[in-house]
């Protein structure tokens, strides 16, 4: 039809066969008696088979098709060798674009290129912008498929894009091979957009469907696409599984369209189909001679061309013949343009009486549907019909041919110069680039760039998005695919998809609305519940210790054990201890409750503050305390020693710790956020990041180590006093136990940090929780314990009313223990109850010490030590000016009985327990001497 359409010049379908000047003086036609043409299929080798086996004696000007692209790359090939030009109406491989591989071949169709950028346009259309699948055969076509998918997504905005592939058998686990295997990692990476590009879609798509359904991959929560290659007719009527018609439901794919699939009614193309009769219908039956028992043999009726629809790519092939016309029309006008016209004519007269002819390979049937009852088998009548070779022998009816090869002049009839183009092939293949017609799949130009000259421009094409759909009919439902959407011009980059009056789009879940998420949900590590309320519950119990601590100091405040430990200080350590601890709940937040990034990135900001500036609080309240004892107990006379003599360096290192945490937050603050530690599957970690955290980590840690020893440096120096003033013993084991869960919990908590949120969680709970806790509990605890639970009353025969010394009695600093036994070996004993009066027996060179009398150690500095002993006082002097006491000698467990213990204003002075008798003006209760 379209050689008879060019070689009559019949503008039915292409108005410049009529009305283009360049056709008015065109000497060329096809030869239809001396074409022949053949059914490649998908498969190559026939194609050499067929035009090898064509008469040597005709020389070929020319080849159409294939419509597939193995056979297409054999034809390039061939076509190289013969020197003439091959117009594919349908092979996609972008290989054709090269002109060094395949310098001859042009295409009216589009490449894969155009197609990847059109399928993806497609599918942003219908809301999926990102997280896709591409699964796709390894054959050289789906590859390419599975590339210019990739590189469209990555352009359009996609940045998630994994590609499985698959290969015989298809079954097993083997990675690149098998469907499952590749089922199995689209499960895992949760992405809910599929493309499917399948060389062999009869032998394929059914291991897809299987795997796909096995993996719970066929649901309404996806959207499948699949390359417009596939053979849908036999997908949903000849597969014969289920599992493929559930896959295809729903299922989307595109395809360039021939005019009549956009207007059948108002179709040139179709209308011109439609007009032919029987008479077209004998030609071509003597043009094919097949014999009834041959293969391939069909009778067509004669009313064939107005029951069945021409196959898809008709108008395409239509399309080739025109343009490989029109090319040799666009090379003899330049050639007579130039002055070579008379010589043209001779070798064109020459060229038509010895050997003109056409090669035309067909890649598929030439109807693919039949009405009212047609058969069903066949190269032009079967839907889903097995493809096979026809052979059209030249006709004795057929004219005189001319030849289309001609030789270029320098200036082109429709104003272009081939000086400018500058191709170095035959002159009708540079036509076929210059030329441009409106056709039967509308504007047909070539040179979609100065590289790619051999394309066509796919700005120019109709597309068409086709879905899937169960449709009701008398006999039932049926799955068929409607064309719900067009692309008219502009392509990807310019085009509008606009919905037909077929539409909407319908998803596998029967709505036109798509699913709402373009991938499931993946691992998001958010801290799980159980974890966090165990975190808050750590926390709670903190915080009730602490104010049951408070509580209890407060309420006791004027015990003798409280008051000796200055609630203060007690109550400093106790605020930090709660400030420490509300860190635990600045840790426990993140998006799974509400929270946002604004509010999480406070928290993060707020937790180093609170842990920082807790722990200093702390350490500098103990720090603080037990230097004010040693200041103290310096035993000087009428000495006062004021709380705020001894906050110099807590406040000093407070100061140090907020200039850190202050220039911290306003330079580079932490901040929340959400990192993808798994880019397949898309699983994400939430944490608090600085750009520069160990530069203020490390000043930081110094000064909270700082703290820590300065207050066990006092707790060492204090050590020998009286606990119920400076628990040094205490002090030293709340920072044992505090030491080993710092230096083991860091580094633990350092390794979970980016692996498991509940284990770090945990692990930064615990070690903050023992911070505080130790400290409450050992420092306080005792104290409570003592005032609440004091122990068993000393035995009677120890006397009512004598002063009780520690054994090894007092120790004078400065002296070691071997000088001090030799100097001080006193030994005293305490009158039983029934004595009148008390005495006291010593031994050793303190036997002159009498009471009331002043003694004196050899070679030592005599100062005076004021005691009062219930009105006499005693004095004893030693070499040092400070003395530690090896026991308690003032704890509530040795009641009547008088102690040493240092007041608050800074003196020194003996004094009677709570629950001793006061002293009367008997003679037991004469005053004893203190040594």
């Amino acid at each position: 039809m379209a050689m008879e359409h060019f070689n009559n010049r019949d503008s039915s379908v292409v108005p410049e066969l009529g009305t283009d000047p360049l056709m008015e003086n065109c000497s060329v036609y096809f030869p239809i008696d001396d074409m022949d043409a053949a059914d490649t299929t998908t498969l190559p080798n026939q194609v050499s088979r067929f035009i090898m086996n064509y008469p040597k004696s005709h020389d070929r000007c020319a080849i159409f098709g294939p419509f597939y692209d193995e056979p297409a790359l054999e034809a390039g090939v061939i076509s190289y060798g013969l020197n003439v030009p091959v117009i594919t109406h349908g092979a996609e491989d972008n290989r054709f674009a090269m002109e060094r591989q395949f310098p001859n071949v042009f295409r009216t169709n589009v490449h894969l290129h155009a197609m990847g950028d059109l399928a993806i346009s497609a599918l942003r259309s219908k809301g999926r912008t990102d997280f896709l699948n591409v699964i796709y055969s390894t054959h050289p076509y789906s590859i390419q498929h599975s590339e210019t998918i990739n590189n469209a997504a990555k352009e359009q905005g996609f940045k998630r894009i994994y590609h499985h592939g698959i290969a015989p058998p298809y079954v097993g686990m083997e990675p690149g091979r098998s469907a499952w295997y590749a089922m199995e990692n689209v499960k895992k990476n949760t992405f809910r957009t599929i493309f499917v590009a399948l060389h062999d879609a009869i032998e394929q798509i059914s291991f897809v469907a299987d795997a796909a359904e096995e993996y719970g991959l066929i649901s309404p929560d996806y959207v499948w696409m699949f390359s417009g290659n596939i053979d849908f007719d036999y997908a949903l009527y000849g597969s014969g599984n289920s599992n493929v018609t559930k896959l295809l439901k729903g299922a989307a794919f595109m395809r360039q369209m021939d005019g009549f699939d956009v207007d059948p009614e108002g179709d040139h193309f179709l209308k011109s189909w439609k007009s032919q009769d029987a008479e077209t219908v004998a030609t071509v039956q003597g043009l094919n001679p097949i014999l009834a028992d041959e293969p391939g043999y069909y009778n067509p009726p004669e009313d064939y061309f107005q029951v069945i629809t021409p196959m898809r790519g008709s108008g395409f092939m239509y399309d080739a013949v025109i343009a490989q016309g029109m090319g040799a029309c666009w090379a003899e006008a330049n050639f007579v343009a130039g002055g070579g016209g008379n010589n043209q004519k001779r070798r064109t007269q020459e060229e038509a009486d010895t050997k003109s002819s056409l090669a035309a390979v067909e890649g598929d049937k030439t109807g693919n549907e039949e009405v009212g009852g047609g058969k069903s088998n066949g190269r032009i009548a079967a839907r889903g019909g097995t493809r096979r070779a026809q052979y059209l022998r030249p006709s004795s009816s057929a004219r005189s041919p001319a030849s289309t090869k001609v030789v270029p002049a320098d200036s082109s009839h429709q104003g272009r110069t081939l000086k400018e183009v500058k191709y170095s092939r035959k002159p009708n293949m540079v036509g076929i680039s210059e030329i441009t017609f409106t056709g039967a799949t509308g504007k047909v130009q070539f040179k979609e760039s100065k590289r790619y000259y051999k394309n066509r421009n796919r700005r120019v094409f109709t597309y068409g998005l086709y879905n899937i759909q169960e449709v009701q009919e008398d006999e039932g439902s049926s799955l068929k695919y409607i064309l719900t959407d067009i692309l008219t011009e502009g392509g990807a980059e310019e085009g509008t998809w606009e919905e037909t009056e077929n539409g909407p789009f319908i998803f596998a879940s029967g709505t036109s609305r798509p699913p709402e998420l373009l991938r499931a949900v993946p691992e998001q590590n958010y801290l799980s519940r159980g974890v966090r309320f165990t975190g808050l519950f750590f926390m709670s119990i903190a915080l009730a210790t602490i104010f049951a601590a408070v509580v209890f100091v407060a309420l006791k405040s004027k015990h003798s054990l409280v008051r000796g430990a200055q609630p203060m200080f007690l109550n400093a350590f106790a605020f930090g201890a709660t400030t420490m601890t509300l860190s635990i709940f600045t840790l426990s937040w993140d998006e799974s409750y509400g929270w946002s990034e604004d509010q999480l990135t406070a928290a993060c900001q707020t937790t180093p503050w609170l842990v920082v500036l807790g722990y200093i609080i702390i350490y500098c309240s103990l720090f603080s305390k037990l230097w004010r004892i040693n200041q103290i107990l310096q035993f000087r006379r009428s000495r006062k020693v004021d709380a705020k003599a001894v906050l110099g360096p807590f406040a000093a290192l407070m100061l140090c710790a907020v200039v850190v945490l202050s220039v911290w937050t306003g330079v580079d603050p932490r901040t929340w956020h959400r990192e993808e530690i798994d880019d397949y599957t898309g699983e994400t970690y939430g944490s608090c990041r600085s750009d520069h955290s160990i530069a203020f980590l490390i000043p930081l840690a110094c000064i909270m180590v700082l703290s820590t020893i300065l207050a066990a440096f006092m707790s060492w120096k204090t050590k020998d006093i009286q606990e119920r003033f400076s628990e040094s013993s205490w002090i030293f084991y709340t920072i044992f136990t505090q030491l080993q869960v710092l230096l083991v919990g860091i580094p633990v908590v350092v390794i979970l940090d980016g692996a498991s949120t509940d284990a770090a969680y945990l692990g930064k709970t615990l070690v903050i929780w023992t911070v505080p806790m130790s400290t409450v509990l050992l420092l306080i605890g005792p104290k409570a314990v003592k005032v609440f639970f004091p122990e068993e009353k000393v035995s009677k025969s120890r006397a009512s009313r004598g002063v009780s010394m520690a054994p090894g009695g007092v120790t004078v600093s400065g002296m070691s223990p071997s000088a001090a036994n030799s100097l001080f070996s006193a030994n005293s004993s305490v009158m039983s109850k029934g004595n009148n009066n008390s005495s006291y027996k010593s031994r050793g060179p303190m036997d002159h010490i009498k009471q009331g009398r002043t003694g004196s150690v050899a070679g030592s500095t005599d100062v005076t030590i004021p005691t009062s002993t219930h009105g006499s006082d005693t004095s004893v002097h030693r070499k040092k000016s400070s003395v530690k006491f090896q026991k308690d000698m003032g704890s509530n467990d040795l009641p009547c009985e008088e102690v040493i213990q240092p007041g608050l204003d800074g003196t020194m002075r003996t004094q009677e327990e709570e629950q001793c008798p006061k002293p009367g003006n008997d003679a037991e209760e004469s005053k004893e001497e203190v040594q």
